[in-house]
C-alpha cells in the first residue's frame, strides 16, 4: 500500500520541476526578448549615426573636390602663358592659403618660372627661389625633377610656416625672402617683396578662398 504513494509523490515532484523549468523557460524568453529588442534599437541607432558620418564625409568630398576645381579654374586664368601653368593641377590641390603663397611668392621670385634657376640649360622648376635640397641650380638654388616634385617639397615648407610658425600673411612670410631679422637687407627691397606677394595674395581673397588670418 505505499508503493502507490512514492510513485504518486514522485510524480507531483516531475510535475512541480516540470513547472518550475517552464517558468525558468518564460523568463528566459522574455529576457531574451528585451535582449533582442535593445540590441536591434542599439544597432539602429548605430546604422544611423555611420550613414550620417558617411553622408557628412561623402559632402566633405565633393566640397572638396569643387573648392580645388574653382581653385584651379582661377590659378589658370592667372598663370596662363607662363611656365608655371604647367603646375596649376598640383598648387590647386594644396590648402588654399598655401596655394595661395605658392602662387604670389613665385610672382614675385621668377615672373612665374620666366626667370628661373636652371642646371645644364634646363628648368630646376623652381620658381620660388627655394634653397634646400638637391642645390645645384644656378645661383645655388634646388633643382627638382618634375613640376609635381616642386610644388609637393616648396609646399611642404610653406605649409609648416603657416601652421608652425603662424606666417600666414605677406608681411609675416618675408622671410621666405630674407630671414627671420631681413638684418643686412635693403628696406625698400623687403617692403616691395612683401607689396608684390600682397597684390597677387590678395586676389585670393577677394575670391573669399582664404580663410580668417
Amino acid at each position: 500500500m505505499k508503493k502507490p504513494r512514492l510513485k504518486i509523490k514522485k510524480k507531483f515532484k516531475k510535475i512541480e520541476h516540470v513547472e518550475i523549468l517552464g517558468k525558468h523557460s518564460k523568463r528566459a524568453k522574455r529576457y531574451l526578448t528585451v535582449a533582442a529588442v535593445i540590441f536591434l534599437l542599439s544597432f539602429g541607432a548605430f546604422v544611423v549615426v555611420i550613414n550620417k558620418k558617411i553622408n557628412d564625409d561623402n559632402q566633405a568630398i565633393v566640397m572638396k573636390i569643387t573648392n580645388s576645381s574653382h581653385l584651379e579654374q582661377d590659378i589658370s586664368v592667372m598663370v596662363k602663358g607662363y611656365p608655371i601653368a604647367a603646375m596649376v593641377p598640383y598648387i590647386s590641390r594644396q590648402e588654399p592659403m598655401v596655394a595661395a603663397f605658392l602662387v604670389s611668392i613665385a610672382k614675385q621670385e621668377s615672373d612665374w618660372g620666366l626667370h628661373a634657376p636652371a642646371y645644364r640649360g634646363k628648368d630646376c622648376y623652381n620658381y620660388w627661389g627655394f634653397k634646400g635640397i638637391n642645390p645645384v641650380g644656378s645661383g645655388g638654388h634646388s633643382c627638382f625633377a618634375s613640376p609635381r616634385e616642386a610644388v609637393t617639397t616648396v609646399a611642404k615648407r610653406i605649409s609648416e610656416l603657416i601652421n608652425q610658425e603662424k606666417l600666414n600673411t605677406p608681411d609675416k612670410m618675408v622671410v621666405w625672402k630674407c630671414g627671420y631679422t631681413c638684418s643686412g637687407q635693403d628696406r625698400s627691397s623687403v617692403l616691395t617683396w612683401i607689396n608684390n606677394v600682397s597684390y597677387y595674395y590678395q586676389k585670393f581673397n577677394q575670391d573669399n578662398v582664404l580663410g580668417k588670418q
